[in-house]
């Protein structure tokens, strides 16, 4: 896999994500938490992944994660 696709699969993952929790959680309401609190969220994520719960996508759900503490990290 070369860089372009590896960032393109990255890319894919986050958009989709946010695309279907946005009923969820609407008018870029993520905006609204700290970077600590993504932070927390995207741990969150990747433990329940390691534990085997299959109730979310959670390795997608942690990079989108990571991706808002980048964003608030700006």
């Amino acid at each position: 896999m070369t860089n372009e696709q590896l960032a393109q699969l990255a890319y894919d993952n986050v958009l989709r994500t946010l695309q279907e929790n946005e009923a969820n959680h609407p008018d870029n309401e993520w905006e609204k938490l700290s970077y600590k609190e993504h932070r927390e969220h995207a741990i969150n994520h990747l433990v329940d992944d390691i534990a085997g719960d299959k109730s979310e996508l959670h390795p997608e759900n942690a990079l989108t994660r990571l991706t808002m503490m980048l964003a608030k990290k700006r």
